[in-house]
């Protein structure tokens, strides 16, 4: 189902056997563009035994929606890089900064070449 010319990709896989079972080109991750999307997988391959994603507002109203009682879990990935994000963006931030006044990188290059 390909829609618009959106530059947004979205998949739904199979966990298991790590196929693609649907994809859908879309304008943002928002509930009512992931409802169509979720049904479709729904009707045509039943009700998932669980559901795995990022921590996106819509992607989590609209699985609430679609598979209200199928167990639903965030990416192990995702989880901790946002938590990252959350905790550390500070730190990050600052140490950027004194590696590009240190200029670290251009002295990196050239021990490299």
């Amino acid at each position: 189902m390909w829609t618009g010319d959106s530059p947004n990709l979205f998949c739904g896989l199979d966990g298991l056997s790590e196929l693609v079972l649907d994809k859908v080109k879309i304008s943002s991750e928002k509930k009512d563009a992931l409802i169509p999307f979720f049904r479709g997988i729904k009707d045509q391959y039943g009700e998932p035994r669980a559901l795995v994603h990022d921590m996106g507002k819509g992607i989590i109203l609209a699985i609430e929606e679609v598979f209200p009682d199928t167990p639903d879990f965030i990416c192990h990935f995702h989880f901790l890089r946002d938590i990252g994000k959350n905790l550390l963006a500070d730190e990050y931030s600052s140490f950027q900064k004194r590696l590009r006044r240190l200029k670290v990188r251009p002295t990196l290059r050239r021990q490299a070449k």
